[in-house]
């Protein structure tokens, strides 16, 4: 399953406990349905696309939810207390929409410091050099010889540099 964000709209000024946003949600390529929360904690509300009527919209809806469960296993998350302790999280279009509104930022801040930095991994930490007078052609292999670097971010395309910052998290 293939499940993009479109027409996104988020306010970080209005987001308290869960992102503010609003977005079209488009699964294998068809727009399925449109999405928001007010960022105020509660859950994501799903909407019907233009032209169809809720009463036929919820048995996609849950229909959707049921393959999303069969597709993706349940989640470990850390409490985050410290103590080591997690739970199991069962995925479903919220926690997919949600995942996906973060990796389109994380994307975004990404290409923005890539225009500025050269950037790496190294040892699961990421390490930038601002980008002086040098021409990248010139500055990147002095910095792979003095810091042993294999690939910097700025080698990679901007799908392949977020899976790497996403891994490493």
């Amino acid at each position: 399953m293939k499940l993009e964000l479109r027409k996104v709209s988020w306010s970080k000024a209005l987001s308290e406990e869960t992102p503010a946003y609003s977005a079209q949600v488009w699964i294998d390529g068809r727009h399925f349905c449109d999405v928001s929360n007010h960022g105020q904690g509660g859950c994501d509300c799903q909407y019907p696309p233009k032209g169809m009527t809720n009463s036929d919209f919820r048995p996609l809806l849950e229909a959707m939810e049921a393959r999303i469960k069969a597709e993706f296993p349940p989640e470990t998350v850390d409490v985050g207390d410290g103590d080591g302790r997690t739970f199991t999280m069962e995925q479903d279009l919220e926690s997919l929409c949600q995942k996906e509104l973060y990796r389109l930022d994380l994307a975004k801040t990404v290409k923005r410091d890539l225009a500025k930095k050269v950037m790496w991994l190294k040892d699961g930490k990421q390490w930038s050099v601002k980008i002086g007078a040098a021409p990248l052609d010139q500055l990147i292999p002095r910095l792979k010889a003095k810091y042993g670097i294999e690939k910097t971010l700025n080698e990679m395309t901007l799908d392949e540099a977020v899976a790497a910052l996403e891994k490493a998290a």
